[in-house]
């Protein structure tokens, strides 16, 4: 499958924050909406500054050395921008300690948390796994 972005903003990494109420994803919603409006101001320069509404978690895949939880949120332009928050292995990093990340981007379409995990880290799902 290939997912197609309107846009997508880097990475971040950083120390896990307190947990959003019912879930045991490492960054709180303030944190996801901190980097998304960072980014949106940095990036998006020809763009008016956006709000970012009401985080859903859409879903939690686990695997063996990794889990990831997708959360998806409106902006003030009403799109839906979806978050990808990262514990375990480093996709990037494959022989440090295990880490927290996150990476958002704007579909062209809506995909299946499933389909974004596949689409945005293939090399690293089938090491893994199936998920849970």
């Amino acid at each position: 499958m290939n997912i197609e972005s309107d846009r997508g903003f880097p990475l971040h990494s950083g120390p896990s924050t307190e947990s959003p109420p019912g879930t045991d994803s490492p960054y709180s919603i303030q944190v996801m909406a901190d980097y998304l409006t960072g980014c949106q101001f940095h990036y998006e320069i020809e763009e008016d500054p956006t709000t970012f509404g009401e985080f859903r978690l859409r879903e939690k895949l686990s695997f063996s050395n990794r889990e990831f939880w997708v959360w998806s949120c409106k902006d003030g332009f009403g799109r839906i921008w979806d978050v990808v928050v990262g514990r375990g292995e480093s996709p990037f990093h494959l022989d440090s300690e295990p880490q927290i990340w996150m990476f958002g981007a704007l579909y062209k379409e809506r995909y299946t948390p499933w389909e974004l995990i596949v689409s945005e880290f293939p090399e690293h799902i089938h090491e893994t796994g199936i998920t849970n």
